[in-house]
């Protein structure tokens, strides 16, 4: 997993680091990457734990006119004014120095400040320390943070507290956590290029959390695992449910049908409503939305398809259409009439996506199955469809596209026809009425 791809590390860039929670790790992994390509040096403005002599080729100290050991990892330098037996610690070289010896390499790691190995930090007023001639600045956040004690897992308890008004004996939620990830305390004055990393994020929970704190982010976000050796950009996706079809094998307005005291429209967007997505659209008819609570989907946009007679391709293009000045990064589109679909597969299809940036849908021996995710690249094709195949012909003639694959084919079904109401009723009654989707 190339890492420094993800956030577009070029020769001669100057990358400073900030934040808790794998900082240190994210430059090593970050070095060894790029040492294969360029000579790496790795210093800090404040103080770092020595590395391993296994991690470097030489120790530069300022105050002395020799290497103070040799390593034995090639390309990899580290440059420090000093070193503090005491602590194991190294301690920061000052910008004049550093730039002497910015021209001998080709990529410079620099860490910007000290969290005590904490998986959180707030900094003082002096902290960060980034130095003028960084060309990159990248916060790290670790939702491993998440829920655990304030007391434990912060450095400098004190300052946080005071900031996003929380108490030692507080544990860090969701909401202190997303105003933490949101403040400028990562960049402090820093213009340039930002990114943030969203570091811990092994499983589908983890990464519904990366994503609440993604889609509220003002920053470029690369999310994923040092641990997992996982990186992935962050992308924008807009939800388009498509909702103003005839129902003509049912013969009457699927979309009104109930299924646990809700309507086949409301499952679709209550859950939908439940996931961060960038932008959430519903594409009806007029009667499809009557007696519709739209107070309570508020978060929607509701795109009324005038031609429904022109299939299911109206719909598609309708969508597209609203979002094509939007900043969005692809567009996944949804039936109304899939009452078994589970978050947890939404979410996986969200995930695969971010990380194969390709036409992802759901497979289950070999058969392909919506809600199907394009990348906006695909927007001009899709504008383009007419007929009632929808995006299935572009699918079709594409190589390159991502089946992630499940098990249960009662998950995707789509409620077509009276036999089908069958199967509602059935899954109902089995459930109690109980049903979770």
């Amino acid at each position: 997993m190339n890492f420094y791809k993800k956030f577009n590390i070029v020769p001669k860039d100057i990358v400073t680091f900030t934040g808790a929670g794998g900082k240190t790790s994210l430059i090593f992994k970050l070095a060894n990457e790029l040492k294969s390509i360029g000579k790496v040096l790795i210093t800090t403005t404040t103080k770092m734990y020595i590395p391993d002599m296994e991690m470097y080729e030489n120790l530069i100290l300022q105050n002395t006119s020799s290497n103070l050991s040799k390593g034995k990892n090639n390309n990899i330098d580290i440059l420090a004014k000093d070193i503090n037996f005491e602590t194991n610690k190294i301690i920061g070289v000052d910008e004049a120095f550093l730039k002497k010896h910015i021209q001998n390499y080709d990529y410079i790691l620099i860490e910007g400040d000290g969290a005590s190995r904490k998986l959180i930090k707030s900094w003082n007023e002096s902290e960060p320390v980034i130095p003028v001639c960084s060309t990159k600045v990248i916060g790290i956040i670790n939702i491993d943070a998440l829920n655990k004690p304030v007391s434990e897992f912060i450095h400098r308890t004190e300052l946080f507290c005071k900031e996003f008004s929380c108490k030692e004996t507080d544990v860090i939620n969701i909401e202190t956590m997303l105003k933490y990830s949101n403040s400028q305390d990562f960049f402090k004055l820093y213009s340039g290029k930002r990114y943030v990393f969203i570091n811990g994020v092994e499983n589908l929970i983890g990464f519904e959390t990366a994503l609440h704190i993604a889609t509220n982010l003002k920053f470029e976000v690369v999310i994923g695992s040092i641990f997992k050796d996982e990186a992935y950009k962050y992308k924008r996706i807009a939800a388009v449910i498509l909702a103003s079809g005839f129902s003509k094998r049912m013969g009457k307005n699927k979309s009104k049908i109930l299924y646990k005291k809700e309507t086949l429209l409301e499952n679709i967007l209550n859950k939908v409503q439940n996931i961060d997505f960038k932008y959430s659209l519903v594409v009806v008819r007029n009667e499809n939305i009557e007696n519709l609570n739209q107070n309570k989907y508020k978060n929607f946009n509701f795109i009324l398809n005038n031609n429904p007679e022109k299939g299911q391709s109206q719909s598609v293009v309708l969508g597209v259409e609203y979002l094509k000045e939007a900043n969005v990064d692809g567009y996944m589109f949804f039936p109304c009439d899939q009452p078994f679909l589970k978050k947890e597969s939404i979410l996986k299809l969200i995930y695969y996506f971010m990380k194969r940036d390709k036409i992802t849908m759901p497979s289950i021996k070999n058969k392909f199955f919506s809600p199907v995710i394009f990348p906006k690249r695909y927007s001009e094709q899709l504008l383009s469809l007419t007929g009632d195949r929808g995006g299935k012909s572009i699918i079709m003639s594409e190589k390159k596209k991502i089946k992630v694959k499940f098990n249960e084919f009662l998950e995707f079904h789509d409620i077509d026809s009276v036999k089908d109401l069958d199967i509602l009723k059935k899954v109902e009654g089995e459930n109690n009425g109980n049903y979770s989707c």
